[in-house]
């Protein structure tokens, strides 16, 4: 009668793998470049307005040509154009501006999101912070959202701005 169990050979052979992986994920640990400075990080994505937005009368029009959406939730989804504003970023810290720029959206039609990635190395201590973004195709200095604060930067350690529907979040 032949049992079918792992012989000793085989329990070592997957072993090897497991012990390889966890010793490995571990390694190399995160070391900030800068220990002596700290880091302000500007991340996130954001889907700006569109460019044409449809009106109710033109939203209704739309549908009604179309038999097969009429009762489709997202029947005037596809009503006007595609294209959507750049997003326009500005971030002030004491006083000197470190971004202002406008970032246009992806995609071939320029119908995808914006991901905005910025990084600063600053001295610890606690400075101001004004940031604004636009994604209505506002210009100037009109900004649909804005933020004010102190930030507390610490040795070694990196403060991540991000930014949701609601506004802007720093995280210390």
């Amino acid at each position: 009668m032949k049992k079918d169990r792992l012989s000793i050979a085989g329990i070592i052979l997957l072993a090897i793998p497991a012990f390889a992986t966890a010793y490995l994920s571990s390694l190399p640990r995160y070391t900030f470049r800068n220990a002596d400075r700290s880091e302000l990080m500007l991340t996130f994505k954001h889907t700006s307005h569109r460019v044409h937005e449809c009106a109710a009368v033109e939203k209704a029009t739309y549908i009604a040509g179309i038999h097969n959406l009429k009762h489709s939730q997202n029947a005037g989804a596809l009503c006007g154009g595609r294209e959507r504003h750049p997003v326009g970023i500005r971030l002030v810290m004491d006083g000197k501006v470190m971004v202002n720029k406008d970032i246009p959206p992806l995609g071939w039609r320029h119908d995808s999101t914006v991901f905005v990635f910025e990084k600063f190395i600053v001295p610890p201590g606690e400075h101001s912070l004004v940031m604004a973004m636009r994604d209505s195709g506002k210009t100037g200095e009109n900004y649909d959202f804005r933020y004010e604060g102190i930030a507390r930067f610490e040795q070694g350690k990196i403060v991540v701005v991000d930014f949701d529907d609601g506004g802007f979040k720093v995280a210390f």
